[in-house]
């Protein structure tokens, strides 16, 4: 994973994640995808994925990660 890309909505936010990317993760129902995406919801999903990809440590690797963020008003138009 080169970079880390977040959606942001009114009410909520997402970590946008290729299909490719998630190595036997498995998303909860909280989360959204599309035939090429994931987006993990960022109460749950996200930090459970970095745990995942990074281990129990991930939050150093987070701090130092690459971050881009796209703000929405209609989350839903973003996905399709």
């Amino acid at each position: 994973m080169s970079n880390l890309n977040w959606i942001s909505t009114p009410s909520h936010g997402y970590l946008k994640v290729k299909r490719s990317d998630l190595g036997g993760f498995k998303p909860s129902s909280y989360s959204y995808s599309n035939a090429k995406y994931y987006y993990l919801e960022e109460d749950y999903d996200a930090p459970e994925y970095f745990k995942h990809i990074y281990g129990e440590n991930w939050k150093t690797i987070y701090v130092n990660a690459d971050i881009h963020t796209t703000h929405t008003n209609n989350f839903i138009e973003q996905i399709i």
